[in-house]
């Protein structure tokens, strides 16, 4: 067996087609310009464990129960005590509106602990991007209207807090930007301060709470501006750092304290007057933050911003003439496969408890921190708090066969933290690939696994974000365990994978680098495809490269593969030794393009490829578009519905009639679609990733950009087992 281009079929593969297409003629699917149905549906987050950059933490002065985290790219999160985690507070948020996860600054009212704002935006180039208020602490926002740029993920310009509300003036919120300058808002209207230069970003703006003619403001590549006339003017102090971080200031009013990325920790003694600045690093050191104690003027803490630094976290009781460096640390960590160097990892803020002098906080690349005596010995952390904080991103995932022996629902892989086999989608993994036998594979671009065996389970993945450096790995125990397969060429590079219907060990992978390679060994050699497009064609990347481009036939041992630069259809009858085309289809622009196969169903391929929704039904050879798609990048099948005899089809897109995007269901072969998400839980940090469970029907998993894996099924459970 091997690749046949349409015009060598056979007779009966020519006869089969044409009695397809005249069947989609007569039998065309309806389209509607009505928005789609909608069914409720229940989502939550898949349980992982962080795996995103927390950008700070703040406690609310008057309430210490109120307590607020931002994300580089994962939105906000508010503790409650009463489920004992954070709460997302951006679900509101929709996909064409991603770029509102990234929040750049997070400020309370001091005087009413409902109030809290925000400054939205990912990145400074990318809209939208605003200042929002909520009233009731997350539930509800509002926007204001400032619109000016926001860095939420641009580094290193990540800590400090460029929102403050002003203490002695009921209802007025200043906002620093990126590259825009200072904004006031007095309660009706923006204006902009000119005395603080645009700079790169306005970091950090600081009032002191007993002196209202008194403001500090930080401007990264400028340096540190007063004013002592509550915000009329503004002038330089002296020669401050430049790379500005973070600012705080001693309980009295009376020392500023700065911290400057790779320029250390500095104070001005005399915050008001001063204009030398001393340089009081605790060690030679990148820092990130630095705070004074609310309760003692003289108490100060930050701690080295780079990996793997908790044994980093300086304590100074005489403002930062002296520190203490303690290394006398007990680790409670509450997520299993979070390696030994996480925490403390890029401490980005610390917080003290405002009601508790020894209880502190602190937010880092991976997690929430906490400890309840900070004078004890040894200085416990517990992340306990971190609970709920599902930021991972998501590169790929795929649906556990049901016969998967490990009892897996699902595999994920993702940035930084590799992958996952999820047993249980309430309790966090024990260990990831790392830890289950594959150390250098830090970023997991492609799963599969066999439908003949399932215990079989490939994954492809790399070094780095760009995954140039490629790394195989296959389970034999349905991804409890895996082993890496050193047959297979690094300088390919990351990619996606497949894994034969039929013959377990029979492997193809389309790499970034390498092109399209197979194996007939169980990934032990490895060899070049016949006939196969360049790695260019591919038109894939890494980790941030959502093209799902190769698949598995799940009936008959065939694969399939989809050249993005060319928009060609490929097909391999051989386990990869050979490939060819079989039709050209129009060439996708999106990123994020999905092809996949239909379980039991032999040469069913379905395709979303940004524009729409497209089918084949004779093994790639000619296509039909489903009608009634306005935008469709992703699909997927999963367990059939009760009574029905094709797959549940899966799409994330949009209909002609609706509004916004969202992940679409059909039950009946594509014929009809019902909408799974609505306003209430519109996973809008960019979806990228999707799978619907091959064991519970209804049951979808949608992975983001930022808001880690959600899982849907119908309210009160699936629709039917």
């Amino acid at each position: 067996m091997h690749f046949e281009a349409r015009t060598r079929e056979s007779a009966a593969d020519f006869w089969l087609s044409l009695l397809f297409s005249a069947f989609a003629c007569l039998c065309p699917l309806p389209a509607s310009a009505e928005e789609t149905e909608a069914i409720s549906y229940d989502w939550e987050n898949v349980r992982i464990g962080g795996g995103g950059y927390l950008l700070g933490v703040i406690v609310h002065p008057r309430d210490p129960g109120v307590i607020y985290v931002r994300a580089d790219v994962g939105g906000c999160y508010r503790w409650d005590a009463g489920v004992g985690k954070l709460v997302q507070l951006m679900n509101w948020v929709p996909a064409e509106e991603s770029n509102l996860y990234g929040v750049a600054g997070l400020a309370l009212d001091p005087l009413d602990s409902r109030i809290v704002y925000i400054a939205a935006g990912k990145y400074p180039d990318k809209t939208p991007s605003d200042v929002f208020r909520s009233p009731d602490q997350g539930r509800t926002w509002e926007p204001m209207g400032l619109k000016q740029p926001f860095p939420g993920n641009k580094n290193p310009h990540r800590q400090g807090n460029r929102l403050a509300v002003n203490p002695h003036r009921s209802g007025e919120l200043w906002c620093g930007t990126f590259g825009e300058g200072l904004w006031k808002h007095d309660g009706a209207v923006w204006s902009r301060l000119a005395d603080v230069p645009a700079g790169v970003d306005v970091q950090t703006v600081l009032f002191d709470p007993r002196d209202p003619a008194m403001v500090y403001v930080g401007v990264y590549g400028e340096g540190v501006f007063r004013s002592s006339d509550g915000g009329a003017t503004f002038a330089k102090v002296g020669a401050a750092p430049t790379k500005i971080s973070d600012l705080s200031l001693s309980s009295d009013g009376r020392t500023l304290y700065v911290s400057a990325w790779e320029e250390g920790i500095h104070r001005l003694r005399q915050a008001k007057t001063d204009t030398t600045w001393e340089d009081i690093s605790p060690e030679e050191a990148k820092f990130r933050t630095v705070t004074a104690s609310p309760h003692e003027p003289g108490t100060v803490m930050t701690a080295k911003g780079e990996y793997g630094s908790l044994s980093h976290f300086h304590i100074s009781l005489d403002g930062g003439t002296t520190w203490t460096q303690r290394k006398d640390i007990d680790v409670r960590q509450r997520i299993p496969w979070h390696a030994g160097g996480y925490p403390g990892s890029a401490i980005s803020q610390i917080a003290f408890d405002p009601a508790d002098p020894k209880r502190l906080y602190f937010t880092d690349w991976y997690a929430f921190w906490k400890t309840d005596d900070s004078t004890a010995s040894p200085l416990v952390w517990d992340n306990v708090m971190t609970a709920g904080h599902e930021e991972v991103v998501t590169a790929v995932l795929s649906a556990a066969h049901p016969d998967n022996p490990a009892g897996a629902h699902l595999y994920s892989g993702h940035a930084d933290v590799n992958g996952f086999t999820h047993t249980d989608l309430g309790r966090y993994p024990e260990k990831n690939l790392s830890l289950a036998g594959v150390e250098k594979m830090q970023e997991v671009t492609g799963f599969d696994f066999a439908e003949s065996d399932p215990a079989f389970v490939a994954a492809l993945g790399g070094v780095g974000w760009n995954t140039n450096e490629g790394v195989f790995a296959v389970s034999r125990d349905g991804g409890l365990n895996w082993e890496p397969c050193p047959g297979f060429d690094p300088g390919w590079g990351g990619g996606r994978t497949a894994v034969s219907a039929l013959e377990p060990k029979n492997l193809v992978a389309a790499t970034q680098s390498g092109g399209v390679v197979f194996s007939a060994d169980g990934g032990l050699t490895w060899a070049m495809s016949e006939g196969a497009p360049p790695a260019p064609d591919l038109g894939l990347g890494g980790i941030f490269n959502y093209r799902q481009t190769l698949a598995s036939d799940r009936v008959n041992g065939d694969f399939y593969l989809y050249a993005r630069r060319t928009g060609e259809i490929y097909r391999s009858r051989d386990g990869g030794r050979s490939v060819a085309a079989t039709a050209t289809l129009r060439i996708a622009s999106d990123p994020v393009i999905y092809l996949r196969t239909a379980p039991g169903h032999a040469g069913h391929l379905w395709l979303a490829d940004d524009e729409g929704l497209q089918r084949s039904r004779d093994g790639g050879l000619t296509w039909e578009e489903l009608p009634g798609f306005a935008r469709a990048t992703m699909v997927t099948l999963g367990r059939e519905a009760p009574g029905a005899e094709y797959p549940a089809l899966y799409v994330w897109g949009r209909r002609g009639g609706d509004a916004r995007e969202g992940c679409l269901r059909s039950t009946d072969g594509g014929a009809t679609w019902q909408r799974v998400n609505g306003d209430t839980q519109r996973i809008g940090n960019v979806p990228q990733a999707i799978a619907a469970d091959r064991t519970v029907f209804g049951r979808v998993y949608v992975g983001t950009n930022g808001s880690g894996v959600w899982f849907g099924e119908a309210t009160g459970g699936s629709d039917s087992e």
